[in-house]
Order: C-alpha cells, then structure tokens, then sequence
C-alpha cells in the first residue's frame, strides 16, 4: 500500500468511527508505529488535517472544533473535460468490444460524474456523457459540434 492509500485510509477510519485506537490503524493499514507517526505528522503538518489523540477515548479522532477542521483536503483525480471525453468514449468501445469488461469498475466514476452533472455545474461533462451514451448504437462516435446543444453520433441522428 503506497503512501496516499494509506491518507485516505486514515480518512475513512477518522470519519467512519468516533475515534481510533493505534492498533487498529496499524493493523489496518500494515504498517510500523514510525511509518503511521510520519503519516499523522504529514496529514496535520501539510494537509491540515486536524487529527488529535484523544487519552479519555484511549484514540485518534479529527478535532472538529479546531481552526482547520474546514480547510483540510485530501489530494483529488482532477480531469479536464477532453480527459473525461476520452475516458467515456474508451469506456464505450470496451463496453461494445466485450460488455461488462470494465463496467464495475467504472461504475463509481461514472456515477460520480452523473452527480456533477446533476448539480449542473459542468456543462462541458454533459456533452461527453451523452456522446459517451450515443442512443443509435452505431459504434463508431465523433465529438458533439461545439456549438449545438445536442451531440450527433457518427450518423447526425443525435
């Protein structure tokens, strides 16, 4: 397990239980007391996450109360809009070329993405989830036209 699962594994622990024992998260995450000790002091020192030990709950807890308890942010995937278009469009040639390849792996992200979508804060994703979805089953896509609302598969029948 490399250093960033083991961030987001500490994480979900923190917020999925009141608070977290050391055993548990060496257990859990496989590690040396020295190798959790230098990842508690990276996520306080540099991500702000404000992780306390607490001696009446005998564990580690995020203190919600702290000044940074809103500022803290574990590292993101970011994707600009023509990497979202490429990822649905390959996922859609993998889908046609031998169905349920990678469908449960690429569930999350593409109900991640129809969550955005739904919130209607990026209009640019839209565009490639309905190309990504093209309705004629033509197999062969091409990009929506930048200036039309609504995408055209490889046929013009959108």
């Amino acid at each position: 397990m490399d250093r960033t699962e083991r961030f987001y594994k500490i994480h979900r622990l923190l917020t999925q239980r009141k608070f977290v024992p050391r055993d548990a998260f060496l257990d859990e995450l496989e590690v040396s007391r020295a190798t959790f000790k230098r990842d508690l002091e990276y996520l306080r020192d540099r991500m702000h996450m404000p992780i306390v030990f607490d001696r009446d709950l005998g564990g580690y807890r995020i203190d919600e109360e702290a000044s940074t308890a809103h500022l803290y942010q574990l590292p993101g995937l970011w994707f600009s809009s023509d990497e979202i278009h490429a990822l649905l469009t390959m996922e859609h040639m993998l889908e046609r070329l031998q169905p349920g390849l990678l469908g449960p792996q690429l569930r999350p992200l593409r109900e991640m993405i129809r969550r955005i979508l739904e919130s209607g804060t990026l209009a640019p994703v839209k565009s490639a989830i309905v190309f990504a979805s093209c309705p004629s089953a033509c197999g062969r896509l091409k990009p929506p036209p930048s200036r039309q609302s609504q995408p055209l598969c490889c046929r013009g029948t959108g």
